[in-house]
């Protein structure tokens, strides 16, 4: 039904905070951004270069945020942990998961593969599994070919 909101079940048991700098929105990020925008316009939207031009033009006026998100997701793993995904997008380089115990506990950071898709929208990404001693996702070679692979999590 419309407009009923989920139950709540539990509650906040803990609040974790990390020091971390805001980084502040440049013109790089915003050239970066509209040039993403339109060469997926070009390559998926079936529009001329120049059409995607035209339809960018009016983004670099938008509002803006002065500074960058934080984070990107947060998943679960097999085993309760907590995956915290950093901020990333077009001209930011792609940061480490922070991993955090269910209590808490800070277990490290883990890098993934370059060329694995990181996408957190189910209907636009394959996603990403984590289990208990793996990671499964789809990589992409530069040909941009799809290959699922499981990668192995060293936990020592």
């Amino acid at each position: 039904m419309y407009g009923r909101s989920p139950s709540r079940e539990g509650s906040t048991a803990r609040i974790l905070r990390r020091d971390i700098a805001p980084i502040p929105v440049t013109s790089a990020h915003v050239d970066a951004e509209i040039e993403e925008y339109i060469e997926t316009n070009v390559t998926y939207g079936g529009v001329s270069r120049a059409q995607a031009e035209e339809m960018a033009r009016s983004r670099r006026e938008d509002l803006r945020a002065p500074t960058l998100p934080i984070l990107r997701s947060i998943r679960l793993d097999a085993l309760g942990n907590l995956w915290v995904e950093p901020f990333f997008g077009a001209g930011i380089d792609v940061g480490p998961f922070e991993v955090f115990a269910a209590n808490g506990t800070w277990l490290g950071s883990v890098s993934v593969p370059p060329g694995l898709d990181r996408g957190f929208i189910p209907d636009f990404a394959p996603g990403l599994e984590i289990g208990d001693d793996y990671i499964l996702g789809v990589w992409r070679d530069a040909q941009d070919i799809e290959y699922v692979r499981l990668y192995s999590l060293d936990k020592s």
